[in-house]
């Protein structure tokens, strides 16, 4: 368990670089104290609770569970029934499948007023 603990201290870090974040702006977006979110990163805290957790995983655009430190894919886009496996594909490829998604949602919707 203390492992899983490490891990996911270092991919909130991790994810927080990635994204050009402070830690004042998580925290101020989380509406947390910044030492609380280096806590976190530090692993200074044994259990992050769950709505922060996905809170952070929303805003990071990753699977919550991979987030939280478990062996399970990074990049997952999922809606209310259906789950997409990202794994293999460049940030790149994500970023240009999430445009088609928008695309295809602002298509059908202007087809509902129709």
């Amino acid at each position: 368990m203390e492992e899983q603990f490490k891990r996911c201290s270092a991919r909130l870090k991790q994810c927080r670089e990635e994204n050009n974040f402070t830690l004042e702006d998580i925290a101020k977006r989380i509406n947390v104290n910044k030492s609380t979110v280096l806590r976190w990163e530090n692993g200074e805290v044994g259990k992050i609770k769950s709505p922060f957790l996905k809170e952070l995983a929303d805003l990071y655009k990753v699977n919550i569970v991979w987030l939280m430190g478990y062996d399970a894919e990074k990049n997952v886009i999922t809606s209310s029934t259906k789950t997409l496996d990202l794994s293999g594909l460049s940030d790149d490829d994500i970023d240009y499948l999430k445009k088609q998604v928008e695309y295809l949602k602002f298509k059908n919707q202007k087809s509902d007023k129709t």
